[in-house]
């Protein structure tokens, strides 16, 4: 995502000890040090802090605390994690108040790529243009296309 604050950035989920979702923003992934920069499936330790955005998942992180302790190898282990946590339909996690949570999937209808735009906007190109005084920035580059599913629920919708 690229913001008029923050510039390039990443929202990363991931679930605490005690199975809860989180949703930490911002997180400047490509500029992390090298012993910070984080893959899929990387196990964490990170202060956070309530940020302005009121969804209940949604914290800041705290970049300097951040330290990798694991990776999760392998389904099987990943699994553990994730499976206590997913709900049986989109209606169950906004009953339960949620804002991000995994849900079971039924069936896959569809797979949509759409063309997007090929080049990024001007202002984009504006906000990629913004230097950064301790690191020089990355060229970032353009995906043109927009992914969506079409998906059945676990509860048939």
């Amino acid at each position: 995502m690229i913001s008029q604050k923050y510039i390039e950035t990443v929202c990363t989920g991931g679930i605490t000890d005690n199975g809860e979702w989180r949703r930490l923003y911002p997180v400047p992934l490509r500029y992390l040090d090298t012993e910070r920069q984080y893959k899929t499936f990387d196990v964490v330790d990170v202060e956070v802090t309530p940020g302005k955005d009121t969804r209940p998942e949604s914290r800041v992180p705290v970049i300097a605390s951040l330290r990798i302790t694991s990776n999760l190898k392998g389904w099987a282990e990943r699994r553990n994690w994730v499976e206590r946590t997913a709900f049986t339909s989109l209606d169950e996690v906004a009953s339960a108040g949620k804002s991000l949570a995994p849900v079971r999937v039924r069936k896959v209808l569809e797979f949509i790529a759409d063309p997007a735009a090929p080049q990024w906007t001007p202002t984009q190109l504006e906000k990629l243009k913004q230097g950064n005084l301790f690191d020089e920035r990355h060229p970032l580059e353009k995906i043109p296309f927009d992914f969506r599913f079409r998906w059945i629920d676990d509860a048939g919708k």
